[in-house]
């Protein structure tokens, strides 16, 4: 399966996901009066790196062509990968309260940690009760008790083992394979599953 179409894929059931959380008379209100609803996309990146472009571009096209009514959707790039500092994170909350404070919110979605993190802590704060899809590199090292009632988690769904694998295959005679990462939480727990997934490498 192609990348863009296993992005589309998992972006499709974070979205179910979340509707699940809707109640009844929400559904019955969408199918008979289908207005728009408004999904907010928050990336832990920077703005303009090739990886988030790709999933925001992905999403735009999967929200445009698998909904029975229109989605309006904003995207924020919190960068707090690079600006992890609190007096940074204080100015972010300022800022989505100032823009989406007086706005309806149908669904935030929380993409990276410390995004993640951003929510489990002021997510009520900013948004009130509305569903949230926290997704994480690792779910298991999201404590399910830190879940407010309206929140699920998910995973990126990168699968190590098989990128090792097509790499053996491609490359039959290759000694070494080395993990780059960067230096954020979101980074740091992706390398920690990539060396351990790709453990079963080692003698190869």
């Amino acid at each position: 399966m192609k990348v863009s179409n296993i992005i589309k894929y998992y972006i499709i059931l974070s979205i179910i996901a979340a509707a699940s959380l809707w109640s009844g008379a929400d559904i019955l209100a969408q199918a008979n009066n289908p207005a728009p609803k408004r999904v907010l996309a928050i990336f832990v990146f920077k703005k303009g790196m090739p990886g988030p472009y790709r999933f925001e571009e992905s999403l735009r096209a999967v929200l445009a062509a698998n909904s029975s009514y229109p989605i309006e959707l904003d995207v924020e790039y919190a960068d707090q990968s690079r600006f992890p500092e609190k007096r940074y994170l204080s100015k972010i909350i300022d800022l989505y309260r100032y823009k989406y404070g007086k706005q309806k919110i149908d669904l935030v979605l929380a993409m990276g940690d410390e995004s993640v993190d951003l929510m489990l802590e002021y997510g009520e704060k900013l948004f009130g009760d509305i569903p949230m899809v926290l997704i994480t590199a690792d779910r298991k090292t999201l404590p399910r008790n830190r879940l407010k009632p309206k929140m699920v988690s998910m995973e990126w769904g990168f699968d190590f083992g098989k990128t090792g694998a097509l790499i053996q295959e491609l490359l039959p005679k290759i000694k070494n394979l080395f993990v780059v990462s960067g230096a954020s939480l979101t980074d740091r727990k992706f390398k920690d599953l990539a060396v351990e997934a790709l453990a079963e490498f080692d003698g190869r």
